[in-house]
């Protein structure tokens, strides 16, 4: 294998050659171990080092074929070991990748053979002192079992997996590779358990650094094969499955925009709202001739990935953004891992009849609606306290698995009051004084089944909604409801008395703040 660069089909010859091998070999260690059997005891082949030598007709014969058996090995190693230090070289898998790729005018890597050797040299030096070479034998073997392991392992998850891709010219049986694996395993931990254990950890930790060095391959591999598959066998158990998700939410946001500003300007709220495993679709709308607008929002999966978010990013031509956003919320309901909440940054200046087609269409497809409208002067403040205002809900103030229009408002007040460490005022205005009792506890109850956080207060105001309004708590965010007819006016008219950004939230029916 170490040569196949310089084999003329390596495709064919090496697996010819390797079967050969693999044959000679079965039958040469089946003869010998017959052989031994019937001229030694078992506790001789145990303690005698140099039973064959003894018991051979012609020991310096025996002698001779050893010697030339390890200097045909070194010569092997000194040949090949060189090629695979370089190859890694040149994929940037290990330090001076540089340096140690590079080669002579003659092909010849110079710089590989000068480190190879002087590990080979070091080796033999340890070795020859004491009892050393019996030491490093067991070692030795163990690479080669590791690298066996590791074929076997990658040979049977192609078959389990099925991919069309992997098909191989000689077939075997499942069988083969998962008792090839086993075996490997087994045989590394009967001749040397600990260095083993400490090999298969040094292997893992290997794979995690090159993981996070995100080295640029020519090739694929079958990770993401593999992860594919299990996403896809997770997906059809999960359909099979009684439907609902409310145990199982957490904030998948889809945002329409029509150009990165737009993103930058609630980048912090975002990140807020998703972290740490909220995922965010960005859906960048353009017309004719405009693309570079959008062309922007592309690196923002890489900046979002950055802070362990899953992001991706579509661009889509049409020149009426609702028609855009109707046709990706169609396309989008049909599919397992959807947005479960549109978020969308609102002005007062925006189309009120377009924003109420953009809140029906999401109430069609079952997508919680989120409207951040900012306050220029105050932006998110301190991110520090939030409040969450709840409506009246005299005469019943019953609290039960499904909320009227308070359960992503609650939990959207959660995920921000844990990744900004603030604290949580729920308030409920009530006009008849006799209700106020019958609120708090409502609210407290709330606070104690949602399980909020220990600091989040209880606050019941009576009286009209405009009058105690200024009276609030000063908050740096503070969410309301939306009903079924969104009024822009009434949302500016928060900001200004509020004196902070302000969300507006309706629930899809799938979220639970209780569950």
């Amino acid at each position: 294998v170490n040569m196949s660069g310089t084999l003329a089909q390596p495709r064919r010859n090496i697996p010819i050659g390797t079967m050969a091998a693999v044959a000679v070999s079965f039958v040469i260690y089946m003869a010998l171990a017959y052989w031994a059997a019937v001229v030694a005891t078992p506790q001789e082949l145990v303690t005698n080092l140099t039973i064959m030598v003894d018991r051979a007709a012609f020991g310096w014969a025996v002698q001779a074929g050893i010697l030339a058996a390890t200097f045909s090995a070194a010569l092997n190693s000194l040949v090949g070991a060189p090629r695979v230090l370089q190859a890694m070289a040149a994929h940037g898998v290990v330090p001076f990748g540089q340096q140690l790729a590079s080669e002579t005018d003659g092909g010849e890597p110079r710089p590989a053979m000068l480190v190879t050797g002087a590990i080979a040299f070091v080796t033999l030096l340890f070795g020859l002192s004491g009892d050393g070479l019996n030491q490093i034998a067991p070692l030795m073997t163990m690479f080669f079992l590791i690298t066996y392991a590791v074929l076997n392992g990658v040979v049977l998850l192609e078959q389990v997996m099925g991919l069309t891709s992997f098909r191989p010219l000689f077939r075997v049986p499942r069988l083969v590779p998962l008792v090839g694996l086993v075996g490997a395993l087994l045989a590394m931990f009967l001749i040397a358990p600990i260095f083993s254990l400490v090999a298969l950890i040094t292997i893992v930790v290997l794979y995690e650094v090159l993981q996070l060095r995100q080295l640029n391959a020519p090739w694929s591999d079958v990770r993401s094969g593999l992860f594919g598959t299990i996403a896809e066998w997770g997906a059809k158990r999960t359909l099979a499955m009684p439907q609902g998700r409310d145990r199982a939410w957490k904030p998948s946001l889809l945002v329409p925009v029509d150009s990165a500003r737009a993103v930058r300007r609630s980048y912090r709220f975002l990140m807020a709202i998703t972290r740490p495993n909220g995922s965010i679709f960005i859906l960048g709308t353009y017309g004719e001739g405009d693309h570079e607008r959008t062309k922007g929002l592309l690196g923002y999966e890489q900046i979002f990935a950055s802070e362990g978010i899953f992001a991706r990013v579509a661009l889509v031509r049409s020149e009426h953004f609702t028609q855009a956003l109707q046709t990706t919320l169609e396309v989008y309901r049909s599919a397992f891992f959807r947005p479960n909440t549109l978020f969308l940054p609102v002005g007062a200046e925006d189309d009120e009849e377009e924003l109420q087609f953009v809140l029906d269409r999401a109430g069609e497809n079952q997508l919680g609606v989120i409207l951040y409208m900012d306050n220029p002067l105050t932006g998110l403040g301190r991110e520090q306290a939030i409040n969450v205002w709840l409506r009246e809900q005299s005469p019943g103030w019953a609290v039960g698995l499904e909320l009227s229009n308070l359960d992503l408002a609650l939990l959207l007040a959660y995920q921000l009051a844990r990744n900004w460490r603030a604290h949580i005022n729920l308030i409920t205005v009530v006009e008849d004084a006799a209700e106020a009792a019958n609120g708090r506890a409502f609210l407290e109850q709330l606070i104690d089944l949602g399980r909020m956080p220990r600091t989040t207060q209880a606050i019941v105001h009576t009286g009209a909604f405009d009058a105690v309004l200024p009276a609030a708590p000063q908050a740096d965010l503070n969410i309301f409801g939306v009903q079924q007819r969104a009024s822009l006016g009434f949302m500016q008219r928060m900001v200004d008395v509020t004196a902070s950004t302000c969300i507006f939230v309706r629930d899809s029916g799938e979220e639970s703040a209780l569950a």
